[in-house]
C-alpha cells in the first residue's frame, strides 16, 4: 500500500474512519507498555497528552536474545497493554509474556491491517529493486540459516507505509480499550500520520541524489526502507546479526564489492564487529554506520523520526562523496 503526498487530510479520513466514535468514561489511562524504542515512539505519539507509556527495552540492547531483567519483569506483571512486533522478533519474550503477563492484552504489531511483510533474504542475494507502487508482498523462500529471525523480516518499522498502518492500528486499540480517551487518542494518531507522511516526502528528496549508488549493510534490516525509499543495497554481511560471519562469507562480500562497486559499507552500533575495519583496510570503501533501533534516539514521540532521520543522514553523507 502506496500513500501520496497530495490530499493528506482526505487519506487520512479514508484511514482512520473511526475518529468520529463516541466515547465511554474510565477512570485513568491504561498500563501501557512497548517492547522496543521504535514502536514506543509511535504509541507515545497516540497517547501524547493521556498517559505514557514505558519503554521495556532500551535501544543498546539486541531485542534477539535479551536476559529479562527484574525491572522489566516488574513491568509486564503490571501492563494492561503490551505492544510488540511479534514472537518472530522479540523471540526472548515469548515465555515470559506467558507467564508474567497473563492479564495483559498483547498486541502483534505485525499482524496490523495493511503491514506489508517480506521474506528475509537467503545470504548472497543481491536485490536492487527499484521503487514500486507497492511493496512485495510474496513471503517467497525463507533463508535457510535464518535461526533468530524466522522466516519474515520483521525491521516493519523502517518503512513508512508500515509505520503509518501500526499508527492507525494503535490509535484503534487504544480507542477501545480506554474509550473514555478515545478522542484524544483519535486526533493524536490523525496527527502523528501526517507527520510520517511530511517526513516521508522531505525524506524522498533527500535520498533521490543518492538512490542509485550501490552500498552493503552489516544486518539485512533495511528491506522496507530500501524499497519504498528505491535505494540500491547490494549485499549484507549477516541474516542474524548474532551469529557468527564465517570466511566464505568475508569472501563474498570482497566479490561483492568488486563486482558492483559498492560505495560504502555500513555496520550497526550493537553489532559492529573489527571484520567491517579490515574489509575497508585498503580504502576504497567507506564505512559507515546505520542503527535500525534507535539506540541514541529520544524515549518519546520523536524516537522514530529521529531514528529514520538518522538513516538519511548517514546514508548521503556516505554515498554522496564521488
Amino acid at each position: 500500500m502506496r500513500y501520496h503526498f497530495g490530499g493528506i487530510a482526505m487519506v487520512l479520513l479514508a484511514m482512520f474512519p473511526w475518529v468520529s466514535l463516541a466515547a465511554s468514561p474510565r477512570a485513568a489511562p491504561p498500563q501501557v507498555v512497548v517492547t522496543i524504542k521504535p514502536l514506543y515512539a509511535l504509541v507515545s505519539g497516540v497517547m501524547q497528552g493521556v498517559g505514557r507509556p514505558e519503554l521495556l527495552l532500551p535501544g543498546s540492547v539486541s531485542p534477539h536474545s535479551h536476559a529479562l531483567r527484574p525491572s522489566e519483569a516488574r513491568l509486564l506483571r503490571q501492563a494492561e497493554l503490551i505492544f510488540w512486533v511479534g514472537d518472530e522478533f522479540e523471540t526472548f519474550l515469548v515465555k515470559p509474556l506467558q507467564q508474567l503477563a497473563k492479564n495483559a492484552k498483547t498486541i502483534a504489531l505485525h499482524e496490523a491491517p495493511g503491514i506489508t511483510l517480506l521474506a528475509n533474504r537467503e545470504l548472497g542475494a543481491k536485490e536492487n529493486h527499484p521503487k514500486e507502487n507497492h511493496l512485495d508482498t510474496s513471503l517467497g523462500a525463507a533463508a535457510p540459516d535464518a535461526h533468530h529471525h524466522g522466516a519474515r523480516d520483521m525491521h516493519i518499522w523502517l518503512g513508512p507505509d508500515n509505520a503509518l498502518a501500526m499508527t492507525e492500528f494503535i490509535g484503534k486499540t487504544l480507542a477501545q480499550h480506554d474509550p473514555s480517551h478515545a478522542v484524544q487518542y483519535r486526533t493524536n494518531a490523525l496527527d502523528l500520520a501526517k507527520r510520517i507522511q511530511t517526513f516521508a516526502a522531505d525524506a524522498q528528496k533527500r535520498l533521490d541524489p543518492i538512490k542509485d549508488k550501490p552500498f552493503i549493510v552489516f544486518h539485512d534490516a533495511y528491506r522496507y526502507f530500501e524499497n519504498y525509499f528505491g535505494l540500491r543495497s547490494v549485499g549484507f554481511l549477516s541474516v542474524d546479526p548474532e551469529r557468527p560471519i564465517s570466511a566464505r562469507r568475508l569472501q563474498e562480500i570482497h566479490a561483492t564489492l568488486g563486482e558492483t562497486g559498492a560505495a560504502c559499507i555500513f555496520a550497526e552500533p550493537q553489532f559492529e564487529p573489527a571484520l567491517i575495519d579490515a574489509i575497508i583496510a585498503d580504502g576504497k570503501v567507506r564505512k559507515g554506520v546505520l542503527d535500525p533501533l534507535g539506540a541514541d534516539a529520544p524515549d518519546t514521540q520523536e524516537g522514530w523520526f529521529v531514528l529514520m532521520d538518522n538513516l538519511v543522514t548517514h546514508l548521503t553523507q556516505c554515498l554522496a562523496h564521488p
